[in-house]
C-alpha cells in the first residue's frame, strides 16, 4: 500500500538464518527451512523499530530447485526436459531458484508486505526463472500480486483417482495370485521329479 506510513519505515535487505528463525514459528509448515540459496529480510528502521521493538518484520527464503517439476515443464514448454541427469541438473541449478518460505510477522500482515518481499527480491537472485509452489495461493495470491505468473496443472477428478486405485488393487491381487500359482506349480514339478526318480544331476 503506497499510502501506508508503516511501509515507509521498512526496508528489504539481505538477511540470514537468524532472520528466518525469528519468524519461523509463524509459518504453517515445519520450523526447519532446510538448505537455502538466499535469505532476504524486511526490517524495521527508525521510529518503527524503536516503537515496536521488532527488528525483522518479514523474511523470504530461496532454495535450489528440484531436478524435475511438472509445473516447471508446463511453464517452460519442457525446456529443461530430455537431458541426461548431469546436464539437466546443471541447467536447472544455473537458471532456476525456488521460493520456499515467505513469512510476515502477524502484526504487520494485510498491508502487502508478502508481495513486496517477493517483488523486491526477484531480481536479486539473478536467475532467469523463479518458481514457487503456492499451497495457500488460492487464499492469498501474493505471488501474482508481486508479478509472478500462475501455472496450474489439471489434476484427475476423484472418480478417476478412485478407478485408478481400484485398478492398482486388482493388479496387485492378480500378481499375488500368480505368485501363489507359480509356487504351487514348482511344488508339483518337484513332486513329479521325486516320483520319476529324477535327480538334480539329471535336470
Amino acid at each position: 500500500m503506497r499510502g501506508c506510513s508503516v511501509c515507509k519505515e521498512l526496508e528489504v535487505v539481505r538477511g540470514g538464518v537468524e532472520d528466518y528463525e525469528r519468524l519461523a514459528g509463524y509459518h504453517y509448515r515445519e520450523r526447519k527451512a532446510g538448505p537455502f540459496a538466499g535469505i532476504f529480510a524486511l526490517r524495521a528502521k527508525g521510529h518503527l523499530a524503536r516503537r515496536s521493538g521488532v527488528k525483522t518484520v518479514g523474511v523470504i527464503v530461496y532454495k535450489m530447485p528440484s531436478m524435475s517439476c511438472e509445473l516447471r515443464n508446463a511453464a517452460t514448454g519442457g525446456v529443461f526436459a530430455g537431458f541426461d541427469r548431469v546436464t539437466g541438473l546443471s541447467l536447472v541449478n544455473e537458471n532456476v531458484r525456488c521460493i520456499s518460505r515467505v513469512i510476515v510477522e502477524p502484526r504487520f500482515r494485510g498491508i502487502g508486505l508478502a508481495s513486496r518481499l517477493v517483488r523486491e527480491t526477484l531480481a536479486e537472485v539473478d536467475v532467469a526463472i523463479v518458481e514457487a509452489i503456492a499451497e495457500m495461493g488460492m487464499v492469498n495470491p501474493f505471488f501474482e500480486k508481486a508479478g509472478m505468473r500462475k501455472i496450474m496443472v489439471r489434476r484427475p477428478g476423484k472418480s478417476i483417482r478412485k478407478a485408478v486405485d481400484e485398478l492398482k488393487k486388482m493388479a496387485e491381487a492378480k500378481a499375488n495370485a500368480l505368485e501363489s500359482e507359480i509356487g504351487m506349480l514348482r511344488e508339483e514339478v518337484s513332486s513329479l521329479k521325486q516320483l520319476l526318480g529324477v535327480g538334480e544331476m539329471d535336470t
